[in-house]
């Protein structure tokens, strides 16, 4: 994981070493997080599209999360508009009166 080095902000790195063991613990890798990695870029070396096929799952996973969180959260936004009353305003109501001409 020499990459790290080139990282400089300790929080981006941290985000990102949190972000990459929880991808590497949805595909059962057991360890420490550098043991972790390893294994993953070993059996990634002897099977790429394994690889490639692991990461567009965990995308895939990830986005339908986020569009479901999506929709429930508007869902429950709509609904608490929907039933929400309406205040009551005392504001006279004016009819204008047409008159009719009967022949």
């Amino acid at each position: 994981m020499l990459y790290l080095y080139s990282i400089k902000s300790p929080a981006t790195k941290e985000k990102y070493l949190l972000r990459l063991g929880k991808f590497l613990d949805y595909l059962n890798f057991q360890g420490a997080l550098e043991d972790k990695a390893r294994a993953f870029a070993r059996k990634g070396k002897d099977d790429s599209i394994w690889a490639f096929k692991s990461m567009k799952l965990q995308l895939l996973t990830n986005a339908t999360v986020v569009e479901d969180a999506i929709r429930f959260m508007t869902e429950k936004a709509v609904g608490a508009v929907a039933a929400k009353p309406e205040p009551k305003v005392d504001v006279p109501i004016v009819i204008q009166e047409k008159t009719m001409l009967t022949r």
